[in-house]
């Protein structure tokens, strides 16, 4: 019996699974990349509806005027370096995906916060 061929089969078995393995591995981070852009895209889209209602409410009033041109200052303001290239903390998943979660979901409670106040303080519609 031949050892050569039976040792070689048994590394090239070794490296197959090496590398399925590694696929495996690069599969699972990209479905965790995946559902972590799903997550930020939902409140992206969350506040894009906020920020719009707000603008659509806001329109035609002085004070909601200023509450509006006051509201995207804050949210400038506040907004983290990364905001526009956002891939590196979705496929690390470290502490920069926290600050931009944490500056979406914090954005998204400001404008609901300024669109309630805007509705306190709206005058009210005249009757017909």
């Amino acid at each position: 019996m031949e050892m050569r061929p039976l040792d070689e089969a048994i590394a090239a078995a070794l490296r197959e699974v090496g590398e399925l393995e590694e696929r495996d591995r690069a599969g699972r981070a990209h479905a965790d990349v995946q559902a972590r852009m799903g997550y930020l895209h939902d409140l992206l889209r969350r506040l894009e509806r906020e920020l719009a209602g707000l603008r659509q409410e806001a329109a035609g009033i002085p004070q909601g005027e200023d509450l509006w041109r006051q509201t995207v200052d804050d949210l400038r303001a506040s907004e983290p370096d990364f905001l526009l290239a956002p891939a590196p903390a979705l496929i690390s998943g470290d502490l920069d995906l926290l600050r931009l979660v944490e500056y979406t979901a914090g954005s998204v409670a400001l404008v609901q916060e300024r669109r309630s106040v805007l509705r306190q303080t709206r005058p009210p519609e005249p009757a017909e």
